[in-house]
């Protein structure tokens, strides 16, 4: 299971790619975001930790970074699966989107696990829009 947001998006990659590799920025796009840390640098099977509030701390893997394109990051939910994260930037007829994807998988297909997708998701629409704004004025 799958959702996805996208937005074009004003400024260049490189400002756009320091707000995904310097951790310390997903403060300014990801709002509930209490804490934060990597256990190296910002590249494929790199562990991390964070903390949203509300929620208990939860391990992450950098699945896939491919800089100034993407980079994608893995969590596993006991007793629901996988969640995938991909963050990327595309280029379409010399315009510069931010595209967010948020992927369930290994989870039974019932009215729960919907909701709880919808209930991951639903912060990513404004999370794109606050990179957007930081994005062009930086």
């Amino acid at each position: 299971m799958e959702c996805r947001f996208k937005m074009e998006v004003a400024g260049t990659k490189e400002t756009l790619w320091s707000y995904y590799s310097e951790v310390e920025k997903w403060f300014f796009w990801e709002e509930n975001l209490e804490n934060i840390s990597i256990d190296g640098a910002f590249e494929t099977g790199t562990y991390g930790k964070m903390k949203l509030v509300g929620q208990p701390e939860m391990a992450f893997r950098l699945t896939s970074v491919i800089p100034y394109q993407e980079f994608w990051n893995q969590t596993d939910i006991p007793g629901l699966g996988s969640i995938t994260f991909g963050h990327e930037m595309l280029e379409e007829e010399g315009k510069l989107f931010i595209q967010h994807t948020v992927r369930l998988f290994n989870a039974p297909e019932n009215t729960k696990t919907i909701d709880v997708l919808s209930q991951i998701f639903s912060d990513v629409p404004h999370a794109v829009y606050l990179l957007k704004e930081k994005v062009g004025i930086a």
